[in-house]
């Protein structure tokens, strides 16, 4: 899934099935009207089964050719948050099933705290921890107040410190309005 902020992209997401060796996939994007000329960043988030496994981020020179390579950045997830409703738990565990395959581990509050725990303290650390937060986002988790919380304290890590990655995960359609601290998400 590609996507880039003053941009519109054709097929922003696009599949392929990894056989082995290297696999061009090519988007096309377009500048939106009224985007300034120069650098802008465009980010590549890799799915595999749903679920994210990393992201490619590059600069794209808007306007006079440049005579600056390109800067990039490669991120491959190490630790996940799921971040969801009570409400929503059914369809969150079969979207997490394949967890244990993933490249990454994923903190599930429900499978990975232990009875007696200080759960609040876990949630902060967890959070600490994590490259990428994994946001299953419905009606009900837009009114709950743990998926808010949490959401807040996500989106101020990944401003004060560029991670985690906030990844919303639609579980319904239309798509509920983000929690306030994350509505530059789309």
């Amino acid at each position: 899934e590609l996507r880039g902020r003053g941009f519109s992209v054709d097929e922003p997401v696009q599949s392929t099935i990894w056989r082995g060796r290297d696999h061009p996939i090519t988007f096309a994007l377009r500048a939106l009207e009224g985007t300034p000329l120069g650098a802008h960043t465009a980010t590549l988030t890799l799915w595999v089964e749903g679920l994210p496994v990393g992201r490619f981020s590059f600069a794209i020179e808007l306007g006079a050719a440049s005579t600056q390579p390109a800067q990039t950045e490669v991120k491959a997830y190490r630790r996940a948050f799921a971040s969801y409703c009570r409400a929503d738990q059914d369809v969150v565990f079969r979207c997490l099933q394949l967890r244990d395959q993933l490249p990454y581990e994923v903190f599930l509050d429900v499978w990975d705290i232990r009875s007696g725990e200080d759960w609040a303290a876990r949630l902060e650390a967890e959070l600490d921890r994590c490259d990428v937060f994994l946001l299953f986002w419905s009606k009900a988790a837009s009114e709950s107040e743990w998926v808010g919380k949490e959401s807040e304290v996500a989106a101020k890590r990944q401003t004060d410190s560029g991670r985690p990655d906030v990844l919303p995960y639609a579980l319904e359609a239309p798509f509920p309005a983000p929690p306030s601290a994350l509505a530059h998400l789309h």
